[in-house]
Protein backbone atom coordinates (compact mmCIF):
# COMPACT_ATOMS: atom_id res chain seq x y z
CA UNK A 1 0.00 0.00 0.00
CA UNK A 2 0.94 3.68 -0.34
CA UNK A 3 3.38 2.80 -3.12
CA UNK A 4 3.41 6.33 -4.55
CA UNK A 5 4.39 7.72 -1.13
CA UNK A 6 7.14 5.11 -0.67
CA UNK A 7 8.57 5.89 -4.11
CA UNK A 8 8.47 9.65 -3.42
CA UNK A 9 10.31 9.11 -0.11
CA UNK A 10 13.07 7.27 -1.96
CA UNK A 11 13.50 9.75 -4.81
CA UNK A 12 16.90 11.40 -4.63
CA UNK A 13 18.06 13.63 -7.48
CA UNK A 14 21.82 14.20 -7.54
CA UNK A 15 24.64 15.04 -9.94
CA UNK A 16 26.18 11.72 -10.99
CA UNK A 17 29.32 13.21 -12.54
CA UNK A 18 30.01 15.35 -9.48
CA UNK A 19 29.49 12.35 -7.18
CA UNK A 20 32.08 10.42 -9.18
CA UNK A 21 34.43 13.38 -8.96
CA UNK A 22 34.05 13.62 -5.19
CA UNK A 23 34.67 9.88 -4.87
CA UNK A 24 37.79 10.14 -7.02
CA UNK A 25 39.14 12.98 -4.86
CA UNK A 26 38.45 10.92 -1.71
CA UNK A 27 40.77 8.14 -2.93
CA UNK A 28 43.48 10.41 -4.39
CA UNK A 29 42.37 10.06 -8.00
CA UNK A 30 40.85 12.41 -10.57
CA UNK A 31 37.49 12.46 -12.32
CA UNK A 32 39.24 11.27 -15.48
CA UNK A 33 40.20 8.07 -13.63
CA UNK A 34 36.56 6.99 -13.23
CA UNK A 35 35.09 4.69 -15.88
CA UNK A 36 31.54 4.17 -14.68
CA UNK A 37 28.95 3.89 -11.94
CA UNK A 38 26.35 1.18 -11.35
CA UNK A 39 23.66 0.58 -8.75
CA UNK A 40 24.78 -1.98 -6.22
CA UNK A 41 21.46 -2.26 -4.42
CA UNK A 42 18.92 -0.47 -2.27
CA UNK A 43 17.39 -1.16 1.10
CA UNK A 44 14.92 0.37 3.51
CA UNK A 45 16.94 3.57 4.01
CA UNK A 46 19.75 3.80 1.47
CA UNK A 47 20.73 3.30 -2.14
CA UNK A 48 24.27 2.07 -2.88
CA UNK A 49 26.37 2.49 -6.02
CA UNK A 50 29.72 1.09 -7.14
CA UNK A 51 32.06 3.63 -8.72
CA UNK A 52 34.68 2.01 -10.98
CA UNK A 53 38.16 3.33 -11.79
CA UNK A 54 40.51 2.62 -14.68
CA UNK A 55 42.95 0.67 -12.52
CA UNK A 56 40.20 -1.69 -11.31
CA UNK A 57 39.72 0.02 -7.96
CA UNK A 58 36.13 0.30 -6.72
CA UNK A 59 34.42 2.59 -4.23
CA UNK A 60 30.95 2.14 -2.75
CA UNK A 61 28.84 5.31 -2.57
CA UNK A 62 26.02 4.98 -0.04
CA UNK A 63 23.27 7.59 -0.34
CA UNK A 64 20.40 7.86 2.19
CA UNK A 65 16.86 8.54 1.03
CA UNK A 66 15.60 12.09 1.73
CA UNK A 67 13.12 10.68 4.28
CA UNK A 68 15.80 9.16 6.53
CA UNK A 69 16.03 10.71 10.00
CA UNK A 70 17.70 12.24 11.93
CA UNK A 71 18.91 14.51 9.15
CA UNK A 72 22.46 15.76 9.55
CA UNK A 73 23.21 13.20 12.26
CA UNK A 74 22.53 9.80 10.73
CA UNK A 75 25.34 9.95 8.13
CA UNK A 76 27.74 11.59 10.60
CA UNK A 77 27.13 8.91 13.20
CA UNK A 78 27.49 5.97 10.83
CA UNK A 79 30.77 7.31 9.44
CA UNK A 80 32.16 7.92 12.94
CA UNK A 81 30.97 4.53 14.19
CA UNK A 82 32.58 2.61 11.33
CA UNK A 83 35.84 4.58 11.60
CA UNK A 84 35.99 3.92 15.35
CA UNK A 85 35.21 0.21 14.98
CA UNK A 86 37.79 -0.28 12.25
CA UNK A 87 40.40 1.35 14.51
CA UNK A 88 39.39 -1.16 17.20
CA UNK A 89 39.97 -4.11 14.87
CA UNK A 90 36.36 -4.84 13.94
CA UNK A 91 35.99 -5.93 10.27
CA UNK A 92 34.11 -3.02 8.70
CA UNK A 93 34.73 -1.22 5.38
CA UNK A 94 37.15 1.71 5.44
CA UNK A 95 35.47 5.12 5.22
CA UNK A 96 37.10 7.35 2.59
CA UNK A 97 34.87 10.40 2.94
CA UNK A 98 31.33 11.45 3.83
CA UNK A 99 28.99 14.42 3.74
CA UNK A 100 26.26 15.01 6.33
CA UNK A 101 24.62 17.59 4.09
CA UNK A 102 23.42 17.81 0.50
CA UNK A 103 25.18 21.19 0.25
CA UNK A 104 27.97 19.90 -2.01
CA UNK A 105 28.56 19.62 -5.79
CA UNK A 106 26.77 16.25 -5.95
CA UNK A 107 23.67 17.63 -4.22
CA UNK A 108 23.28 14.73 -1.81
CA UNK A 109 24.51 13.34 1.49
CA UNK A 110 26.83 10.37 0.99
CA UNK A 111 29.35 7.98 2.47
CA UNK A 112 32.24 6.71 0.31
CA UNK A 113 33.55 3.42 1.60
CA UNK A 114 35.69 0.46 0.72
CA UNK A 115 34.25 -2.20 -1.59
CA UNK A 116 33.79 -5.34 0.53
CA UNK A 117 35.80 -8.43 -0.25
CA UNK A 118 34.24 -11.83 0.29
CA UNK A 119 30.80 -13.32 -0.26
CA UNK A 120 27.48 -11.88 0.84
CA UNK A 121 26.29 -14.37 3.46
CA UNK A 122 22.65 -13.98 2.38
CA UNK A 123 23.48 -15.49 -1.01
CA UNK A 124 25.03 -18.67 0.41
CA UNK A 125 23.73 -19.24 3.96
CA UNK A 126 20.81 -21.55 3.17
CA UNK A 127 23.02 -23.75 0.99
CA UNK A 128 25.83 -24.17 3.52
CA UNK A 129 26.33 -27.41 5.38
CA UNK A 130 26.28 -27.61 9.15
CA UNK A 131 30.07 -27.47 9.51
CA UNK A 132 30.39 -24.34 7.35
CA UNK A 133 27.52 -22.60 9.16
CA UNK A 134 29.23 -23.39 12.46
CA UNK A 135 32.44 -21.75 11.23
CA UNK A 136 30.49 -18.60 10.36
CA UNK A 137 28.91 -18.63 13.82
CA UNK A 138 32.31 -19.01 15.49
CA UNK A 139 33.69 -16.08 13.51
CA UNK A 140 30.65 -13.97 14.41
CA UNK A 141 31.05 -14.73 18.12
CA UNK A 142 34.73 -13.76 17.93
CA UNK A 143 33.80 -10.40 16.37
CA UNK A 144 31.12 -9.80 19.01
CA UNK A 145 33.61 -10.64 21.76
CA UNK A 146 35.89 -7.89 20.45
CA UNK A 147 32.93 -5.50 20.41
CA UNK A 148 32.14 -6.40 24.02
CA UNK A 149 35.67 -5.44 25.06
CA UNK A 150 35.25 -1.87 23.78
CA UNK A 151 34.70 0.43 26.73
CA UNK A 152 32.46 3.49 26.32
CA UNK A 153 31.75 6.17 28.95
CA UNK A 154 28.00 6.55 28.25
CA UNK A 155 25.08 5.35 26.15
CA UNK A 156 24.28 7.09 22.86
CA UNK A 157 25.47 7.30 19.26
CA UNK A 158 29.02 8.05 18.12
CA UNK A 159 30.13 11.21 16.29
CA UNK A 160 33.23 13.15 15.40
CA UNK A 161 33.43 16.41 17.35
CA UNK A 162 33.25 18.43 14.12
CA UNK A 163 29.78 17.02 13.35
CA UNK A 164 28.13 17.67 16.73
CA UNK A 165 26.45 21.09 17.10
CA UNK A 166 28.05 23.20 19.84
CA UNK A 167 24.82 23.39 21.87
CA UNK A 168 24.34 19.60 21.94
CA UNK A 169 25.36 17.57 24.99
CA UNK A 170 28.23 15.17 24.32
CA UNK A 171 30.72 12.96 26.16
CA UNK A 172 34.29 12.39 24.95
CA UNK A 173 35.20 8.77 24.27
CA UNK A 174 38.81 9.61 25.10
CA UNK A 175 39.54 12.71 27.16
CA UNK A 176 43.01 13.04 25.61
CA UNK A 177 43.01 15.36 22.57
CA UNK A 178 39.27 15.83 23.10
CA UNK A 179 39.32 19.22 21.36
CA UNK A 180 40.48 17.89 17.99
CA UNK A 181 37.77 17.99 15.27
CA UNK A 182 38.23 14.26 14.60
CA UNK A 183 37.94 13.31 18.27
CA UNK A 184 35.15 10.85 18.96
CA UNK A 185 32.20 11.72 21.16
CA UNK A 186 28.99 10.07 22.28
CA UNK A 187 26.04 12.28 21.45
CA UNK A 188 22.29 12.05 20.78
CA UNK A 189 20.85 8.66 19.95
CA UNK A 190 19.98 8.03 16.31
CA UNK A 191 17.41 5.42 17.35
CA UNK A 192 14.48 5.95 14.96
CA UNK A 193 11.59 6.19 17.48
CA UNK A 194 13.15 9.39 18.87
CA UNK A 195 12.90 11.04 15.44
CA UNK A 196 9.70 9.62 13.94
CA UNK A 197 7.41 12.27 12.45
CA UNK A 198 6.70 15.25 14.72
CA UNK A 199 8.84 13.67 17.45
CA UNK A 200 11.92 15.11 15.74
CA UNK A 201 10.67 18.58 16.81
CA UNK A 202 10.27 17.73 20.50
CA UNK A 203 12.58 19.27 23.09
CA UNK A 204 13.44 16.04 24.91
CA UNK A 205 16.61 14.39 26.18
CA UNK A 206 18.03 12.11 23.47
CA UNK A 207 21.32 11.48 25.22
CA UNK A 208 24.05 10.75 25.74
CA UNK A 209 22.95 8.99 28.93
CA UNK A 210 25.26 8.41 31.88
CA UNK A 211 22.95 5.99 33.73
CA UNK A 212 20.87 2.94 32.85
CA UNK A 213 17.84 4.56 34.47
CA UNK A 214 18.08 7.48 32.04
CA UNK A 215 18.21 5.03 29.12
CA UNK A 216 15.23 3.08 30.47
CA UNK A 217 13.12 6.23 30.83
CA UNK A 218 14.13 8.37 27.85
CA UNK A 219 11.98 6.72 25.18
CA UNK A 220 8.92 6.63 27.42
CA UNK A 221 9.32 10.29 28.38
CA UNK A 222 9.71 11.22 24.71
CA UNK A 223 6.47 9.44 23.84
CA UNK A 224 4.67 10.95 26.81
CA UNK A 225 5.68 14.47 25.66
CA UNK A 226 4.49 13.66 22.14
CA UNK A 227 1.08 12.45 23.30
CA UNK A 228 0.65 15.45 25.61
CA UNK A 229 1.29 17.78 22.68
CA UNK A 230 -0.07 15.92 19.65
CA UNK A 231 -2.07 12.95 20.93
CA UNK A 232 -5.58 12.36 19.57
CA UNK A 233 -7.94 9.38 19.15
CA UNK A 234 -6.75 6.99 16.44
CA UNK A 235 -7.80 3.79 14.78
CA UNK A 236 -4.88 1.32 14.96
CA UNK A 237 -2.50 1.96 12.06
CA UNK A 238 -2.25 -1.78 11.45
CA UNK A 239 -5.67 -2.36 9.98
CA UNK A 240 -5.82 -6.06 10.80
CA UNK A 241 -5.98 -4.95 14.47
CA UNK A 242 -9.00 -2.70 14.04
CA UNK A 243 -11.61 -5.44 14.21
CA UNK A 244 -10.27 -6.30 17.68
CA UNK A 245 -11.57 -2.90 18.81
CA UNK A 246 -14.81 -3.08 16.79
CA UNK A 247 -13.40 -0.40 14.45
CA UNK A 248 -13.49 2.24 17.20
CA UNK A 249 -10.80 4.88 17.67
CA UNK A 250 -8.55 4.38 20.69
CA UNK A 251 -7.77 7.11 23.20
CA UNK A 252 -4.18 8.31 23.78
CA UNK A 253 -5.00 8.68 27.50
CA UNK A 254 -4.83 4.88 27.88
CA UNK A 255 -1.32 4.82 26.44
CA UNK A 256 -0.31 7.75 28.65
CA UNK A 257 -1.51 5.80 31.67
CA UNK A 258 0.59 2.81 30.57
CA UNK A 259 3.68 5.01 30.17
CA UNK A 260 3.19 6.46 33.65
CA UNK A 261 2.90 2.96 35.09
CA UNK A 262 6.08 1.93 33.28
CA UNK A 263 7.97 4.93 34.67
CA UNK A 264 6.97 3.92 38.20
CA UNK A 265 8.59 0.51 37.80
CA UNK A 266 11.41 1.03 35.27
CA UNK A 267 14.28 1.56 37.72
CA UNK A 268 13.51 -1.77 39.38
CA UNK A 269 13.90 -3.58 36.04
CA UNK A 270 17.61 -2.70 35.87
CA UNK A 271 19.73 -5.76 36.78
CA UNK A 272 22.08 -5.57 39.73
CA UNK A 273 24.45 -8.16 38.28
CA UNK A 274 27.94 -6.85 37.61
CA UNK A 275 28.63 -5.78 34.03
CA UNK A 276 25.08 -5.92 32.71
CA UNK A 277 24.69 -2.13 32.72
CA UNK A 278 27.93 -1.48 30.80
CA UNK A 279 27.31 0.64 27.65
CA UNK A 280 27.83 -1.74 24.75
CA UNK A 281 27.80 -1.26 20.98
CA UNK A 282 26.33 -4.09 18.90
CA UNK A 283 25.36 -4.24 15.24
CA UNK A 284 21.84 -2.77 14.88
CA UNK A 285 20.69 -5.14 12.09
CA UNK A 286 22.73 -8.34 12.18
CA UNK A 287 21.29 -10.34 9.29
CA UNK A 288 23.02 -12.32 6.51
CA UNK A 289 22.71 -9.47 4.00
CA UNK A 290 24.98 -7.33 6.20
CA UNK A 291 27.66 -10.00 6.68
CA UNK A 292 30.48 -10.81 4.23
CA UNK A 293 32.62 -13.94 4.59
CA UNK A 294 35.77 -15.35 3.02
CA UNK A 295 36.06 -18.65 1.16
CA UNK A 296 36.87 -20.34 4.47
CA UNK A 297 33.79 -18.72 6.09
CA UNK A 298 35.47 -16.15 8.29
CA UNK A 299 33.79 -12.75 8.50
CA UNK A 300 35.52 -10.17 6.30
CA UNK A 301 33.08 -7.28 6.81
CA UNK A 302 29.99 -6.18 8.69
CA UNK A 303 28.14 -3.44 6.80
CA UNK A 304 25.19 -1.11 7.50
CA UNK A 305 25.88 0.48 10.89
CA UNK A 306 23.22 3.14 10.36
CA UNK A 307 21.31 4.04 13.56
CA UNK A 308 23.88 2.32 15.79
CA UNK A 309 23.45 3.05 19.49
CA UNK A 310 25.53 2.08 22.51
CA UNK A 311 23.18 0.80 25.23
CA UNK A 312 23.48 -1.01 28.55
CA UNK A 313 24.37 -4.64 27.83
CA UNK A 314 21.13 -6.00 29.29
CA UNK A 315 19.22 -4.01 26.64
CA UNK A 316 21.51 -4.77 23.69
CA UNK A 317 22.15 -8.50 24.20
CA UNK A 318 20.48 -11.13 22.05
CA UNK A 319 20.82 -13.99 19.59
CA UNK A 320 20.92 -12.72 15.97
CA UNK A 321 17.49 -13.28 14.44
CA UNK A 322 18.73 -15.45 11.59
CA UNK A 323 20.19 -17.88 14.15
CA UNK A 324 17.22 -17.83 16.51
CA UNK A 325 15.01 -20.83 15.73
CA UNK A 326 12.68 -20.14 18.66
CA UNK A 327 11.01 -16.71 18.29
CA UNK A 328 10.59 -14.82 21.55
CA UNK A 329 6.80 -15.15 21.51
CA UNK A 330 6.77 -18.90 20.90
CA UNK A 331 6.51 -21.64 23.47
CA UNK A 332 9.77 -23.45 24.12
CA UNK A 333 7.91 -26.75 23.59
CA UNK A 334 8.00 -25.98 19.85
CA UNK A 335 10.84 -28.38 19.10
CA UNK A 336 11.54 -31.33 16.86
CA UNK A 337 9.89 -33.70 19.35
CA UNK A 338 6.41 -32.36 18.63
CA UNK A 339 6.88 -31.09 15.07
CA UNK A 340 4.11 -32.64 12.92
CA UNK A 341 5.06 -35.38 10.49
CA UNK A 342 2.82 -35.14 7.45
CA UNK A 343 4.69 -35.14 4.17
CA UNK A 344 7.74 -34.15 2.18
CA UNK A 345 7.34 -30.41 2.83
CA UNK A 346 7.08 -31.07 6.57
CA UNK A 347 10.22 -33.22 6.41
CA UNK A 348 12.05 -30.29 4.81
CA UNK A 349 10.68 -28.00 7.53
CA UNK A 350 11.90 -30.40 10.22
CA UNK A 351 15.37 -30.46 8.67
CA UNK A 352 15.43 -26.66 8.47
CA UNK A 353 14.31 -26.32 12.09
CA UNK A 354 17.01 -28.81 13.10
CA UNK A 355 19.66 -26.72 11.32
CA UNK A 356 18.41 -23.53 12.95
CA UNK A 357 18.39 -25.11 16.39
CA UNK A 358 21.94 -26.35 15.88
CA UNK A 359 23.11 -22.86 14.85
CA UNK A 360 21.40 -21.25 17.82
CA UNK A 361 22.91 -23.77 20.25
CA UNK A 362 26.35 -23.30 18.67
CA UNK A 363 26.03 -19.52 19.02
CA UNK A 364 25.02 -19.70 22.69
CA UNK A 365 27.70 -22.31 23.54
CA UNK A 366 30.46 -20.34 21.82
CA UNK A 367 29.25 -17.11 23.40
CA UNK A 368 29.52 -18.75 26.83
CA UNK A 369 33.16 -19.70 26.11
CA UNK A 370 34.39 -16.65 24.20
CA UNK A 371 32.10 -13.77 25.23
CA UNK A 372 31.07 -14.46 28.84
CA UNK A 373 29.70 -10.97 29.52
CA UNK A 374 27.25 -11.31 26.63
CA UNK A 375 26.35 -14.83 27.76
CA UNK A 376 25.62 -13.52 31.24
CA UNK A 377 23.24 -10.94 29.80
CA UNK A 378 21.59 -13.50 27.49
CA UNK A 379 20.87 -15.90 30.32
CA UNK A 380 19.88 -13.34 32.94
CA UNK A 381 16.30 -14.03 34.11
CA UNK A 382 13.62 -12.37 31.96
CA UNK A 383 16.23 -10.84 29.68
CA UNK A 384 13.89 -10.76 26.68
CA UNK A 385 11.01 -9.40 28.76
CA UNK A 386 13.06 -6.43 30.01
CA UNK A 387 14.07 -5.54 26.46
CA UNK A 388 10.52 -5.91 25.18
CA UNK A 389 8.86 -3.63 27.70
CA UNK A 390 11.61 -1.01 27.31
CA UNK A 391 11.13 -1.08 23.53
CA UNK A 392 7.33 -0.88 23.75
CA UNK A 393 7.50 2.06 26.18
CA UNK A 394 9.37 4.15 23.61
CA UNK A 395 7.70 3.02 20.40
CA UNK A 396 5.58 5.61 18.55
CA UNK A 397 1.93 5.18 19.56
CA UNK A 398 -0.19 4.44 16.50
CA UNK A 399 -3.55 3.65 18.01
CA UNK A 400 -2.85 0.35 19.78
CA UNK A 401 -1.90 0.02 23.45
CA UNK A 402 -2.48 -3.71 23.94
CA UNK A 403 1.07 -5.10 23.44
CA UNK A 404 2.50 -2.55 25.90
CA UNK A 405 -0.27 -2.89 28.47
CA UNK A 406 -0.20 -6.70 28.41
CA UNK A 407 3.59 -6.57 28.94
CA UNK A 408 3.06 -4.36 31.99
CA UNK A 409 0.65 -6.95 33.33
CA UNK A 410 3.18 -9.72 32.70
CA UNK A 411 5.82 -7.83 34.70
CA UNK A 412 3.33 -7.21 37.51
CA UNK A 413 2.44 -10.91 37.65
CA UNK A 414 6.13 -11.94 37.82
CA UNK A 415 7.33 -9.00 39.90
CA UNK A 416 9.11 -11.02 42.59
CA UNK A 417 11.22 -12.76 39.93
CA UNK A 418 11.94 -9.70 37.77
CA UNK A 419 12.42 -6.89 40.30
CA UNK A 420 16.07 -6.17 41.10
CA UNK A 421 15.08 -5.51 44.73
CA UNK A 422 12.76 -8.27 46.02
CA UNK A 423 11.87 -6.17 49.07
CA UNK A 424 10.09 -3.60 46.89
CA UNK A 425 6.40 -4.31 46.21
CA UNK A 426 5.14 -3.84 42.67
CA UNK A 427 4.27 -0.13 42.31
CA UNK A 428 1.50 -0.61 39.72
CA UNK A 429 -1.84 -2.37 39.78
CA UNK A 430 -4.71 -3.38 37.50
CA UNK A 431 -8.19 -4.61 38.32
CA UNK A 432 -9.03 -8.22 37.50
CA UNK A 433 -11.45 -6.97 34.85
CA UNK A 434 -8.71 -4.86 33.21
CA UNK A 435 -6.33 -7.80 33.07
CA UNK A 436 -8.93 -10.20 31.70
CA UNK A 437 -10.02 -7.80 28.96
CA UNK A 438 -6.47 -6.83 27.99
CA UNK A 439 -5.35 -10.45 27.69
CA UNK A 440 -8.45 -11.25 25.63
CA UNK A 441 -7.61 -8.45 23.23
CA UNK A 442 -3.97 -9.54 23.15
CA UNK A 443 -4.99 -13.06 22.10
CA UNK A 444 -7.27 -11.62 19.41
CA UNK A 445 -4.43 -9.47 18.07
CA UNK A 446 -2.06 -12.44 17.96
CA UNK A 447 -4.60 -14.38 15.92
CA UNK A 448 -4.88 -11.40 13.58
CA UNK A 449 -1.09 -11.28 13.16
CA UNK A 450 -0.99 -14.99 12.30
CA UNK A 451 -3.81 -14.61 9.77
CA UNK A 452 -2.06 -11.66 8.14
CA UNK A 453 1.21 -13.58 7.87
CA UNK A 454 -0.60 -16.50 6.21
CA UNK A 455 -2.23 -14.00 3.86
CA UNK A 456 1.13 -12.44 2.94
CA UNK A 457 2.79 -15.82 2.41
CA UNK A 458 -0.02 -16.93 0.12
CA UNK A 459 0.45 -13.84 -2.04
CA UNK A 460 4.25 -13.88 -1.89
CA UNK A 461 4.74 -10.62 -0.01
CA UNK A 462 7.93 -9.91 1.89
CA UNK A 463 8.49 -7.72 4.97
CA UNK A 464 6.35 -4.55 5.10
CA UNK A 465 4.49 -5.59 1.94
CA UNK A 466 7.59 -5.68 -0.25
CA UNK A 467 7.37 -7.64 -3.50
CA UNK A 468 9.84 -8.03 -6.37
CA UNK A 469 9.23 -6.14 -9.61
CA UNK A 470 8.61 -9.33 -11.57
CA UNK A 471 5.92 -10.46 -9.11
CA UNK A 472 4.36 -7.03 -8.56
CA UNK A 473 1.45 -7.26 -11.01
CA UNK A 474 0.58 -10.81 -9.97
CA UNK A 475 0.57 -9.83 -6.28
CA UNK A 476 -1.71 -6.83 -6.90
CA UNK A 477 -4.07 -9.04 -8.89
CA UNK A 478 -4.13 -11.65 -6.12
CA UNK A 479 -4.89 -8.97 -3.50
CA UNK A 480 -7.73 -7.56 -5.61
CA UNK A 481 -9.22 -11.05 -6.02
CA UNK A 482 -8.98 -11.71 -2.27
CA UNK A 483 -10.72 -8.43 -1.49
CA UNK A 484 -13.51 -9.18 -3.98
CA UNK A 485 -13.91 -12.70 -2.57
CA UNK A 486 -14.10 -11.30 0.97
CA UNK A 487 -16.79 -8.82 -0.10
CA UNK A 488 -18.81 -11.58 -1.77
CA UNK A 489 -18.61 -13.74 1.36
CA UNK A 490 -19.63 -10.91 3.72
CA UNK A 491 -22.77 -11.76 5.65
CA UNK A 492 -23.96 -8.22 6.37
CA UNK A 493 -23.75 -4.65 5.13
CA UNK A 494 -21.66 -3.77 8.20
CA UNK A 495 -19.12 -6.48 7.33
CA UNK A 496 -18.93 -5.25 3.73
CA UNK A 497 -18.35 -1.68 4.94
CA UNK A 498 -15.57 -2.85 7.27
CA UNK A 499 -13.84 -4.68 4.41
CA UNK A 500 -14.11 -1.69 2.07
CA UNK A 501 -12.98 0.89 4.63
CA UNK A 502 -10.25 -1.10 6.39
CA UNK A 503 -8.79 -3.41 3.74
CA UNK A 504 -5.24 -4.07 4.90
CA UNK A 505 -3.54 -3.43 1.53
CA UNK A 506 -5.42 -0.31 0.43
CA UNK A 507 -3.71 3.10 0.61
CA UNK A 508 -3.98 4.91 3.95
CA UNK A 509 -3.52 8.49 5.17
CA UNK A 510 -0.34 8.27 7.26
CA UNK A 511 -0.12 11.91 8.38
CA UNK A 512 -2.20 11.53 11.54
CA UNK A 513 0.06 8.67 12.68
CA UNK A 514 3.30 10.65 12.52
Amino acid sequence: YNEDRRLAERERIFNVAELQGLAAHAVNRTSEDTVGIEKLGEGAANRAFTIHFKDGFKVVARIPYPSVEPKGLVVASEAATMTFLRFKGIPVPKIFDYSCSSDNPAGTEYIFMEFCSGMDLASIWDGLGEACQTRVVRSLVDVEARLSNIRLPASGSLYFLRDVPANVTKVAVNTEDADRPDSLYLGPTTDLPFWFGKRSNLDVDRGPFSTSEAVMNSGAIKEMRFLEQYGRPLLPFNRFQRETFNFRKQMPSIHLDSIQKYLQMSKYLIPRAKGLTTPTLRHPDLRPGNIFVSNDFHITALIDWQHSVAQPLFLSCGVPEFLDSLPHHSDTSETLDNFPEKGESDTISRLELSRQMHCREAYVDMTERHNPSHFGALTYPFSVGRQKIHRLAGEPWQGDNIPFRSSLMFVKQHWSQICSNPAVPCPISFTQEEETECLRLDDAEQQGVEQLEEFKRAIGLGPEGWVSNENHDAAREAIAKMKQMSLEQAESEEEMTAIRDHWVFDDIDEEEYS
